[in-house]
């Protein structure tokens, strides 16, 4: 009696799961420090004069501030975060991104979130 044996390909991790072991190891603390750092890039720039940023301009000034290399991603996902949190929003009016130099949509701090850490 000979035993079937089965060959599968591996399958590929989901972007979700890969996500969230991301997520896991780098730990919540991490995580509220980057999402504060970047709220306040933004109310920064916006009480000095700008309307908003596009992504790629809160990802070189969080750079230049902290002197610490952070990916564009999570960048990105960070602004999503504070977005769905309601202390950011995203402009419907969309402009050249001042680093990349791509047509974009900004993101802007609301202005009773503005209010509240005046």
């Amino acid at each position: 009696m000979t035993a079937d044996i089965q060959t599968t390909e591996p399958q590929p991790a989901r972007v979700s799961d890969t996500s969230a072991q991301a997520y896991q190891q780098l730990g919540w603390l991490t995580v509220g420090t980057q999402t504060r750092t970047i709220f306040d890039i933004v109310v920064a720039a916006q009480r000095n004069g700008a309307a908003d940023m596009t992504r790629r301009e809160i990802w070189h000034e969080y750079e230049r501030i902290t002197g610490k290399r952070i990916d564009p991603g999570t960048i990105a996902a960070r602004v999503k975060n504070l977005i769905d949190a309601g202390r950011l929003i995203s402009s419907q009016d969309r402009r050249i991104c001042s680093v990349s130099g791509i047509t974009v949509a900004p993101v802007y701090v609301p202005e009773k979130q503005a209010r509240l850490c005046a």
